[in-house]
């Protein structure tokens, strides 16, 4: 469900796509196949999914530490191109959906590159964040149970 485009009123947003659950796929659940499904299962079983119940999926304006260290391991690392031949963009995208919440959020705060008084922009970024996410699970927590949150996600952006 979108509410509103996240991007307006922003001009460099840097934007996180949560992908919620520790299982984020299942046969069947709006015309998954079970290949596909399964093939969802493993993405899930390597990632940050199955240890914190979410993964990152992608960022947006990420900053320009996330591409130096990223960069930094897909040259020294096999396992992720050379022996598997997956490409650049792929090993990227594998690094992010392996971070941890506290990698995540420390990233997305990241404002060092833009200079003194980044780090109160950064706080202040962090705690909004915090009330905001307090408030939806408050909301969250009045809804019927059970309910099937297969595929569902999470957005933080903010100004860089």
């Amino acid at each position: 469900l979108l509410l509103e485009n996240m991007r307006t009123g922003f001009n460099h947003l840097r934007l996180l796509d949560i992908k919620l659950g520790d299982q984020t796929s299942v046969a069947g659940w709006k015309g998954k196949s079970a290949t596909h499904a399964w093939k969802n299962q493993m993405v899930d079983r390597f990632t940050n999914s199955t240890k914190e119940g979410f993964r990152l999926e992608g960022m947006d304006c990420p900053p320009k530490l996330l591409d130096q260290r990223n960069s930094a391991i897909i040259k020294g690392r096999t396992s992720l191109r050379g022996v598997y031949k997956v490409s650049d963009k792929k090993a990227m995208r594998i690094l992010l959906q392996q971070l941890r919440a506290y990698e995540m959020l420390d990233l997305w705060a990241e404002m060092s590159e833009h200079g003194p008084g980044s780090e109160y922009h950064s706080q202040a970024a962090l705690w909004s964040a915090v009330e905001s996410m307090s408030d939806m699970v408050e909301a969250l927590l009045q809804i019927p149970v059970p309910q099937q949150w297969i595929g569902s996600s999470l957005a933080l952006g903010l100004e860089v």
